[in-house]
């Protein structure tokens, strides 16, 4: 589930009943966000079953100090298989929390085939 997804299903649910405190309503919509990004499995297959050991979208969260990456999968994990351009974005994530800036251009016709 998309993280706006969660969102409004908190905000349908917090408006429901006009009489909860707004503390009350806030609590809600903190919850659904913190189930919309807790890593794990989302139990979601978004470019299709790969092989019967396929257990689908895994959220992770990549973070970082002044030694470390952390990437949390939530889950112990044998592989991971994306597309590339999403192979990019994460390698790019990584990068960006060891520091390395990096320039995004959004290529507005690309070529065919294979890149080069």
């Amino acid at each position: 589930m998309k993280l706006t997804e969660c969102i409004v299903g908190a905000i349908e649910e917090a408006c429901i009943d006009e009489g909860v405190a707004l503390p009350l309503k806030a609590e809600a919509l903190a919850r659904a966000i913190e189930k919309a990004i807790r890593p794990g499995a989302a139990g979601e297959f978004p470019e299709g079953k790969l092989n019967a050991q396929d257990e689908g979208q895994l959220r992770l969260i990549l973070s970082a100090d002044d030694t470390q990456v952390r990437i949390d999968l939530g889950k112990a994990v044998a592989w991971i298989s994306m597309p590339k351009s999403q192979a990019l974005t994460f390698a790019f994530g990584i990068l960006e929390k060891c520091g390395v800036q990096i320039e995004h251009k959004v290529q507005q016709n690309p070529a065919s085939g294979e890149p080069v």
